[in-house]
């Protein structure tokens, strides 16, 4: 009896994504945060209309510079460290860095261009206020330049995506619930037609072994052991 054929997705994207366990009371804080800078800063938004932290330098790395996100750092760490054992780190081993952090708001007819993070290792959104009653504002992840986009099958007519060949994915989370990914993954916002705010959290996270580590071939060093050139 022949074996019926079957086909194997391997390689796959890994997204890992949570319900963050988190009270009342610092939800509030961020969210009264954001509504401020909203305000004090909406003049200067881009013609996407989102206003952005580090696009704009307003607010670079608010889990270092404002205690309202005290919290929220931790749960990024707990929800990377879980994420990074599932592939198989030891956790013991490294550290984590968050080197930028700024909120992201967004208004009805806001949406974020595509794009990546290449300055970092892994990127974290969290969302403090998103409406789930319509599919609009959504994390969008393209598949990236991989071999079926090689393909000669793109002719008028001659292709249709399956859940195998799908060129991009769609998130729609509420609030209060935070997504871990590779950075240089591209991914978008799409058009957020909500009533009330879409406000998140952005983080990019660096990966540094540990200063104890010897063997450091193939991993990022602990930022204790860098060095500065003098200018020439």
């Amino acid at each position: 009896m022949v074996k019926d054929a079957e086909i194997y997705s391997w390689f796959g994207l890994p997204i890992y994504e949570s319900e963050v366990e988190s009270k009342p009371v610092f939800r509030d804080r961020m969210l009264k945060y954001c509504e401020k800078y909203y305000e004090t800063n909406k003049h200067l938004r881009a013609d996407n209309g989102a206003l952005t932290g580090d696009t704009h330098g307003t607010a670079t790395n608010i889990c270092k510079t404002s205690g309202d996100f005290y919290y929220l750092t931790h749960a990024i760490g707990f929800h990377t460290i879980s994420y990074l054992k599932e592939l198989g780190v030891d956790t013991e081993k490294i550290n984590l860095n968050i080197i930028k952090s700024w909120p992201v708001c967004c208004g009805r007819g806001s949406y974020i261009k595509p794009h990546n993070h290449i300055g970092s290792h892994l990127s974290a959104v969290y969302y403090i206020q998103k409406e789930t009653d319509s599919e609009t504002g959504n994390l969008r992840f393209h598949r990236g330049d991989d071999f079926l986009r090689r393909l000669p099958i793109r002719g008028h007519g001659i292709f249709s995506e399956t859940s195998l060949s799908v060129n991009y994915i769609d998130y729609n989370l509420g609030s209060n619930t935070i997504i871990i990914f590779p950075s240089s993954i591209e991914h978008e916002v799409l058009k957020y037609e909500g009533d009330s705010m879409r406000y998140s959290v952005s983080a990019d996270i660096m990966i540094t072994a540990k200063s104890e580590i010897c063997n450091v071939e193939n991993v990022c060093t602990d930022p204790s052991t860098w060095i500065s050139t003098p200018f020439v």
